[in-house]
């Protein structure tokens, strides 16, 4: 029997986190570079009216790839977590706005889901039908838990929602789970629609039992090193091991996002992945060309610094990249479009905007600049 997970340290108690943000001096805002002081007004302009950031749908399997604004707090939650880096006056007024969207997307006990609770799709409101889903939960919880934002603690409903191989899932939905925590069971029924249990799964293309790499690595990044995460740390490990990063997603089918994500829970405490980070180094420098990019888009060479920086590796691609994504910003302040997950394995949608990929390069950016200040090899 699973018990209630009661050795979890104290949940959202009001103070400040520092587990998950970088360490060391950082500029103030007369030292921020021209690009960085750009990106920052580009995304205070991006920030729609309560708070959420802009993700994108592209229709890859329409003529033309017609592009529409779709409202996910999944974005928001990448964006938030990549401006912590940044030492910008503007960063906390677009945190706190972010947060209270979050909070207002938040249902029963410390769920979120793909869509917003006002969104549309098909024809119908898709907040019935949609079940939270752990990757929403655990990268919105990191931001909240980060700004001592109160929020119930959703990580005893996670830690239930397991496989028998110890890998989470990816729906946090009613399952036959053997425990007797009333907790999971109050949260979990009182969730329950009949749309979520029996509609969704004929009208989209995922399973019940879906289990996606990134969604388990951000759970890691969220709940650590716990006894009940070992198993899906040893998964994980195993995926990179075996060179299968790109074939052990549903949504992410770019090994990128997988690293990134592999990497943020290994600057969290789960010190386990350090025996992947000299593989992941390596696969990152097949890619590299000698402009100082990946071979890919701007968000692509992001990911990858991002990772590199996680893992605190040392390489000259950092510097070369910074240099190379500085040179790819747009007048406006942003970085283009990419797609960074995918409508299932068909990939007839992806999902992207130009919000998501430049917090992702204004995050890799400073942090690069700080590092060579502080090693002195930045003027």
């Amino acid at each position: 029997m699973v018990e209630p997970a009661k050795d979890l340290q104290p949940h959202a108690s009001g103070a400040k986190r520092s587990d998950d943000t970088v360490t060391g001096p950082v500029p103030n805002k007369a030292e921020l570079s021209p690009a960085t002081r750009a990106g920052v007004e580009f995304l205070m302009r991006s920030q729609l009216p309560w708070g959420q950031f802009p993700i994108e749908r592209t229709r890859r399997n329409l003529p033309g790839w017609p592009v529409e604004e779709d409202h996910s707090p999944i974005a928001t939650a990448y964006i938030l977590h990549a401006l912590a880096s940044i030492p910008h006056p503007a960063v906390a007024s677009m945190t706190a706005r972010g947060i209270d969207y979050f909070l207002g997307e938040m249902d029963g006990h410390g769920l979120w889901r793909y869509w917003n609770k006002g969104s549309v799709q098909s024809g119908r409101q898709a907040h019935p039908f949609i079940p939270a889903d752990l990757d929403d939960m655990a990268c919105i919880s990191v931001i909240l838990r980060r700004e001592g934002i109160p929020f119930p603690d959703n990580r005893r409903l996670m830690l239930h929602n397991r496989d028998r191989q110890g890998r989470f899932y990816t729906y946090q939905i009613l399952r036959a789970v053997p425990t007797l925590d009333p907790i999971y069971w109050w949260a979990m029924l009182r969730d329950f629609t009949w749309q979520r249990w029996f509609i969704y799964w004929r009208s989209q293309p995922t399973t019940y039992d879906d289990v996606s790499g990134v969604v388990n690595a951000n759970v890691i990044w969220y709940l650590g090193n716990h006894p009940k995460t070992q198993k899906a740390i040893d998964w994980l490990i195993g995926i990179v091991e075996a060179g299968e990063e790109s074939d052990c997603d549903t949504f992410y089918h770019d090994p990128f996002p997988l690293w990134h994500a592999v990497s943020r829970g290994y600057a969290a405490g789960v010190t386990r992945f350090a025996v992947i980070r000299e593989t992941i180094q390596s696969r990152i420098e097949v890619y590299l060309l000698p402009n100082g990019s990946i071979a890919a888009p701007a968000m692509h060479t992001a990911l990858a610094m991002s990772a590199l920086l996680n893992f605190g590796v040392e390489s000259p691609f950092l510097a070369d990249g910074r240099l190379w994504l500085e040179g790819k910003q747009a007048a406006d302040g942003g970085w283009d479009a990419c797609p960074m997950y995918f409508g299932a394995r068909l990939r007839q949608n992806s999902w992207g905007s130009r919000a998501l990929t430049t917090a992702l390069c204004l995050e890799v950016m400073q942090r690069q600049v700080d590092a060579e200040r502080r090693s002195g090899g930045a003027g």
